[in-house]
């Protein structure tokens, strides 16, 4: 991740680890617009051959989905994106099968819930808006565990 000429941006890189005896061999790289901010706004669906990924615009510029088909290493291109306009920094992103759940924050968070069934044409399934900023959120079955500070940083 880093500063490119257009603003923050990520290249993602794909390594092969199939050799038994452990060489590791780089695939494909995709450079996509933003910031990843943890590990958990990244995900490999091995059911869809889809690598799909949560990347923070800028400062409280909102944030976007990008969906890669990436079944091999070695070979990876664009499926889709859905952008998330609201001016708003990424608190937390979890994937869940066919559900993302993304948390936007400024002074009320959103929970955003983003259908992924069909990979090629993700689409906004529905949102909860409350007070204070949610910073990890983990699925459970029919449930969302998620760490919550209020806006006076009270848990």
């Amino acid at each position: 991740a880093g500063w490119g000429e257009g603003g923050p941006e990520t290249i993602l890189t794909a390594v092969d680890v199939s050799d038994p005896l452990g060489a590791l061999v780089p695939g494909a790289e995709v450079k996509v617009a933003g910031l990843v901010r943890d590990r958990w706004a990244l995900d490999l669906d091995a059911a869809t051959g889809t690598f799909r990924a949560v990347v923070q615009n800028g400062w409280n510029a909102g944030a976007t989905l990008f969906v890669l088909d990436w079944a091999e290493p070695g070979a990876a291109s664009p499926r889709s994106d859905l952008a998330i306009d609201v001016p708003e920094a990424v608190t937390a992103a979890r994937f869940d099968g066919r559900r993302v759940y993304v948390v936007t924050a400024l002074a009320v968070d959103p929970l955003w819930v983003i259908d992924v069934s069909d990979p090629s044409a993700p689409f906004f399934a529905g949102h909860l808006e409350m007070e204070g900023q949610l910073d990890y959120v983990e699925p459970r079955g029919d449930r969302l565990l998620a760490l919550h500070a209020d806006r006076d940083g009270s848990l």
